[in-house]
């Protein structure tokens, strides 16, 4: 794994996305929380590189499609709109708002039976 840096972004196995504020030999903190470096599944500068198929950014829910990606733009992605239409989408790191990780949709959720 690439050394970890702070102001890096890194996503924990159970999907949060935190900023690193500070890194130690054993573990990392982010503001008020200290992780394990094996809490970590990945980490980059840029917070678009941690965005997975399922997760939703600024409200709209990813689909990778690798067969959609534009040459040079590995941060194009299909998204879908609540009515069922999708469309690709390019953002750069000032354009997200908001990500819920698709851990953090999962553990939020009520089913009715």
């Amino acid at each position: 794994m690439e050394k970890i840096k702070v102001g890096d972004y890194i996503r924990t196995h159970k999907g949060k996305i935190y900023k690193v504020t500070n890194v130690y030999v054993l573990k990392v903190t982010c503001g008020h929380t200290s992780l394990r470096y094996t809490d970590i599944s990945k980490h980059s500068f840029n917070i678009i590189d941690l965005i997975e198929e399922g997760d939703y950014v600024n409200g709209y829910k990813i689909i990778i499609d690798e067969g959609m990606l534009l040459p040079d733009c590995k941060h194009a992605f299909t998204v879908f709109e609540r009515d069922g239409t999708s469309f690709m989408k390019i953002w750069g790191e000032k354009d997200i708002k908001s990500i819920v990780t698709k851990e953090q949709f999962e553990s939020m959720k009520y089913e009715v039976r």
